[in-house]
């Protein structure tokens, strides 16, 4: 059991507030957790406040916005080593084959354009949810 905060208990009461006023609540639900979130202890005891209430879009977007970042990084390490991998061997075997005109640029140019624009949007991308984590980390008491 984590015990709650003061600033826990006030954005429990700012977010049964929209609630109440997006509708879903009425006047005696809503005093009534309105009550129990200023005399709650524990985390626990403010998600039971919103249970049967839907989710805040910032836990589930910083979520989203985390496995997106794993999987960019991923695909782009992975794009990094087989552009090195294969386009070593091509150089590699240009080398052996006793030089000449380098042909392996042939390779080397478009992949590497398509690397440059990928990692550059693998950037913006986290920016974009490092910016959007940053708004949304004050929302993870609910679930």
């Amino acid at each position: 059991m984590t015990r709650a905060s003061d600033a826990e208990r006030e954005r429990a009461l700012r977010d049964l507030q929209r609630h109440y006023a997006a509708g879903r609540l009425d006047t005696a639900e809503f005093e009534e957790r309105a009550a129990l979130a200023t005399r709650a202890r524990s985390r626990d005891e403010l998600r039971a406040l919103f249970a049967d209430l839907p989710r805040q879009y910032g836990h589930h977007g910083a979520r989203v916005a985390h496995a997106a970042g794993r999987v960019d990084r991923a695909v782009r390490n992975a794009h990094l080593r087989a552009y090195a991998m294969v386009n070593g061997a091509l150089v590699g075997l240009w080398a052996l084959t006793g030089a000449g005109e380098f042909w392996p640029v042939w390779s080397i140019a478009p992949w590497g354009v398509g690397l440059a624009s990928h990692l550059w949007c693998s950037r913006a991308l986290q920016r974009r949810f490092a910016l959007r984590g940053a708004s949304t980390r004050q929302r993870s008491l609910y679930p």
